[in-house]
């Protein structure tokens, strides 16, 4: 089996989907119960299964066939899974705001404003970062793995991960900090106008 599974690695890397269907017969069940077990919802551990084999048909040519597939399939699962908890804490966390403060200010197009205006800021700062600082930054908090697993990855320091996320970091809060005049300003709008 180990050595079909190093051939079946090798025709994915390769682009192969028949590969891809090939690991998706061996691991979907497993992945879902795994899925299943941190969200107790079919439909949710679903979207997990599709999302690893998403990340996994993406990421095919970095794969190692010489080290443990399964463990690295499942690191995907569980970076997956825990990164789609952290969405679902954010969104909730979001909605809580929206309920106790926006209800002071009885006004839910200014909050959806500001919280727009919030994630087009991210993706415009996100997208104008160097390309392996922005690699890099992806990895750590998108798809939350480790800045040992992302050096291991990418084939770099554990240091010069550290050094591009504070770089990122630095630039997102400088982002962040020219812009709050424009997002405070919109606010203040819509405050007057209510």
């Amino acid at each position: 089996m180990k050595e079909s599974l190093a051939t079946i690695i090798d025709q994915l890397k390769l682009g192969d989907k028949k590969a891809l269907d090939t690991l998706f017969y061996l691991y979907n069940k497993r992945i879902y119960h795994f899925g299943l077990s941190y969200f107790h919802n079919k439909e949710e551990s679903e979207e997990i299964v599709q999302e690893v084999f998403l990340k996994l048909w993406f990421n095919r040519k970095s794969i190692n066939r010489d080290g443990a597939f399964e463990s690295y399939i499942f690191t995907i699962a569980k970076n997956t899974i825990l990164n789609s908890l952290k969405k679902k804490i954010h969104h909730k966390a979001y909605q809580e705001y929206r309920l106790h403060v926006a209800d002071i200010t009885s006004n839910s197009t200014e909050d959806d404003v500001i919280y727009h205006d919030f994630e087009k800021l991210y993706e415009i700062a996100l997208q104008v970062l160097p390309k392996k600082r922005k690699e890099i930054f992806i990895l750590s908090r998108m798809e939350g793995l480790s800045y040992q697993q992302i050096a291991e990855k990418l084939g770099i320091s554990v240091k010069t991960v550290e050094t591009q996320m504070q770089l990122a970091l630095k630039h997102f809060r400088g982002v962040l900090k020219s812009n709050t005049d424009l997002i405070v300003s919109a606010s203040l709008f819509f405050l007057a106008a209510s």
